[in-house]
């Protein structure tokens, strides 16, 4: 536990660099804890503005080509066959919107600054290519 502050430092440290560098793509939303308050960033959830499921499992695929590993973001229960048998459909709009349009990215305490700089140029050249040049 004595490791736990720096270790969450760490963590909010590469975190604020891609978030500084993903700035450049408007299309990739990144994570704003909010206002007063600190993330331990877990994870680094970002949400690709215009893209459908498929261009994000697009996305996904060449990332990990490009030897960034990153994985679909949030997993929506509710379209599972076991809760889908059980409770029926349910429609939960956001749910799905996160689910489609997520991914997280590599994030751990002992990543450098240089790793981070590549999985964010990388992503935003990606994002670029599978989605068009322009935002918008």
């Amino acid at each position: 536990m004595k490791r736990l502050p720096d270790l969450v430092e760490a963590r909010n440290r590469w975190a604020s660099l891609y978030t500084e560098r993903l700035a450049a793509e408007p299309r990739i939303r990144t994570p704003r804890p909010p206002e007063g308050c600190r993330s331990n960033f877990q994870s680094y959830c970002v949400r690709l503005r215009e893209a459908t499921a498929r261009e994000r499992d697009e996305i996904v695929t060449r990332m990990r080509v490009a030897r960034v590993q990153c994985t679909p973001g949030i997993q929506a229960i509710h379209r599972f066959t076991l809760y889908r048998q059980r409770y029926g459909e349910q429609p939960l709009p956001n749910t799905e919107l996160a689910a489609d349009t997520t991914l997280i990215l590599p994030l751990f305490p002992q990543m450098t600054a240089e790793q981070v700089e590549v999985a964010a140029r990388t992503l935003i050249e990606t994002v670029r290519a599978v989605l068009g040049r322009d935002a918008g």
